[in-house]
């Protein structure tokens, strides 16, 4: 059996390093972005078995928590977080009315799975980043258009690798626990998947320039400087 999750992170690592060479004016913004979605990987412990478990080769760091899982939160939200500027050549997004703490919100409501276990994991990862997009939204009005257009091209790109997938490793369609999921999918693909991808790029597309209003950010001097 392949290695799903390393593929799959290698691809996205190859347009991450693309990226990170071609946009210059986005490197901080990426480097940054892959940090904290890094770090937010450590929450695969979660999500095994409950939402699924991997039925294909993984190098475990330990029972829950695989080397491929923080290589994947790693790359895909510095992937993700640029899509928009990438393809229509923007630059840095102006945030500047939307406050820091509002980026608290989302990990706060992801946690409260660990007092209503009952209901889906991934339904609180994907519903808590929708709020949060939401709450930004509602901040400065005028990021709307990118905010949604992001979600949409991370939607797409996804969806495209995961049509591929599915034909290419049936041990990752064996990897999901259906029992808990709600049985919509797309071209077979379980729509609580998709729906943590566009999540995923209505989120973080904002996270860099939202924390440049934090007066925290002499902790990131390299960051921002």
């Amino acid at each position: 059996m392949a290695y799903v999750y390393l593929i799959g992170s290698g691809i996205v690592a190859i347009f991450w390093l693309v990226f990170y060479i071609i946009r210059t004016d986005l490197r901080k913004k990426i480097l940054l972005t892959s940090i904290i979605g890094g770090i937010l990987g450590f929450t695969e412990i979660f999500f095994v078995p409950n939402y699924w478990n991997p039925q294909f080769q993984v190098i475990k760091i330990f029972d829950n928590l695989f080397l491929g899982s923080l290589f994947f939160a790693f790359f895909l939200p510095g992937f993700s977080s640029v899509l928009y500027q990438i393809i229509f050549k923007e630059p840095l997004f102006k945030a500047q009315k939307i406050k820091s703490k509002l980026l608290l919100i989302p990990p706060v409501i992801f946690l409260l799975y660990l007092f209503i276990p009952q209901i889906n994991v991934m339904a609180f990862s994907f519903g808590s980043m929708f709020i949060g997009a939401l709450l930004f939204y509602l901040s400065d009005k005028r990021l709307g258009k990118p905010i949604l257009l992001n979600g949409i091209i991370t939607f797409v790109f996804f969806l495209i690798m995961y049509m591929i997938f599915w034909q290419l490793f049936p041990s990752l369609i064996a990897s999901y626990n259906y029992e808990v999921l709600s049985g919509i999918n797309i071209i077979g693909i379980p729509i609580e998947e998709l729906l943590f991808f566009f999540a995923i790029g209505t989120n973080f597309c904002l996270i860099y320039e939202i924390l440049s209003n934090s007066k925290h950010t002499k902790y990131l001097k390299y960051f921002y400087n």
